[in-house]
């Protein structure tokens, strides 16, 4: 008798690009419960990363987040942490030398109970 080994499944790529393709997945966001969704205008800046090829660098970005939440307070931290871990993610900590100084330039209250996807793109601008 003999015995075939057969593959049960093949992996694309390397892990870490799986991983990295998961994280860019947007993800909904659902208020159970007291929580409610709290949309943020978010504003990071106090840093530069330098672009391939060109002599500017961006200084700041702008970046849509909704996170669901009971309080506004509460709502801020998680939108702001959840920044803070994408910008460490995604290597822009590494090369804009550390963690930009975010503030909430914008906030509101949606009365929808779930939100397609949890961020837009970051909108960044250079020096001019």
């Amino acid at each position: 008798m003999t015995i075939k080994t057969e593959p049960a499944g093949y992996i694309i790529g390397s892990t870490s690009r799986i991983v990295r393709f998961l994280q860019k997945c947007q993800l909904p966001v659902f208020a159970l419960g007291s929580e409610r969704i709290h949309h943020f205008v978010l504003h990071g800046q106090g840093f530069t990363l330098p672009l391939e090829n060109e002599e500017k660098s961006l200084i700041g970005f702008y970046v849509n987040v909704w996170v669901a939440a009971p309080g506004l307070r509460e709502a801020r931290e998680r939108a702001v942490a959840r920044v803070r871990e994408f910008w460490s993610d995604f290597g822009y900590e590494t090369n804009a030398g550390g963690q930009p100084a975010i503030e909430v330039a914008e906030s509101s209250v949606l009365r929808d109970r779930i939100r397609r996807r949890w961020r837009t793109g970051f909108a960044f601008y250079s020096e001019e």
